[in-house]
């Protein structure tokens, strides 16, 4: 015969647990990234995979150690991949062919963003402004 047991409610776990899940899941992955990534930098090459899980996007009752760490996974991974983009200074011929399309136009924008991983950065900056 089992007897199932109801998961502990977020006030019931003791903070050490909290510490010991985000040591795991999170401090790990950043003492490991942490490792790698001088002789990456100097090699000018090299990938990073972190795993995470739903519960890095989606929060569920009684997992909030395991849940929360998840969450610090996806937002060191996302701040970890543009921190690690390549130069964003675009070419010049692609800087002279905006400008040129601009001058043309008989209604240009405010603003072009130009470069590699510029319009990223702006669609993200604007995902966090409230």
């Amino acid at each position: 015969m089992r007897f199932y047991t109801r998961l502990p409610m977020l006030e019931e776990l003791a903070v050490e647990e909290w510490r010991r899940q985000f040591e795991t899941n999170f401090f790990g992955l950043v003492a490991v990234t942490k490792a790698v990534l001088p002789a990456m930098r100097e090699r000018r090459n090299g990938k990073i995979v972190n795993i995470s899980s739903i519960s890095g996007r989606i929060g569920f009752p009684s997992m909030g150690p395991y849940v929360a760490s998840k969450f610090a996974v996806e937002g060191f991974s996302e701040s970890l991949r543009l921190e690690m983009l390549p130069d964003t200074a675009p070419a010049p011929d692609e800087v002279i062919q905006q400008i040129v399309q601009v001058a043309k136009s008989p209604s240009p924008k405010l603003r072009y963003p130009v470069g590699k991983g510029v319009k990223l950065g702006i669609v993200i900056s604007n995902k966090n402004t409230p």
